[in-house]
């Protein structure tokens, strides 16, 4: 289980340490950073979270929204991590696009993961994860007009 904190509010530090203990989470930057846990998701070890980024909301493997992470190792490395770490926690790869910006996809119960892999400019990677419910089936979705 990845222990994670989230804010809705800017701080001065932006990003929080993926695999802090539970004192540093509580001396986060703003007091309306909550604790996270987020146990669906194969995070790759030293990862940090992009907390003006991101937009979580439930815990456990019921979150929905956008997780944004930085790591320091490269893209190939977090979309082997991602791509290997997935399946062994009960997600079902639906599409996988191996490119400078990566994608996958997966499937598990009625949820769908979007997990997008870059390059950062400044080193390292971006993973920004997207958590939404799965389109209930016989319902086409709408064109926007």
């Amino acid at each position: 289980m990845v222990a994670i904190a989230a804010g809705g509010c800017a701080s001065d530090k932006a990003f929080v340490n993926a695999n802090a203990s539970a004192q540093d989470r509580k001396t986060a930057p703003t007091e309306t950073q909550a604790a996270l846990q987020i146990s669906d998701i194969s995070i790759p070890s030293g990862a940090k979270f992009d907390a003006e980024k991101s937009l979580v909301i439930g815990t456990g493997d019921r979150w929905l929204g956008r997780l944004v992470i930085k790591t320091d190792i490269s893209s190939v490395q977090a979309y082997n991590h991602i791509f290997n770490g997935m399946p062994p926690i009960g997600w079902s790869l639906i599409t996988a696009i191996q490119s400078n910006v990566s994608y996958l996809t997966y499937l598990r119960g009625e949820r769908v993961v979007i997990v997008q892999i870059e390059p950062s400019w400044s080193g390292g990677t971006t993973i920004t994860i997207s958590a939404s419910p799965r389109q209930s089936s016989g319902t086409e979705p709408k064109a926007a007009r």
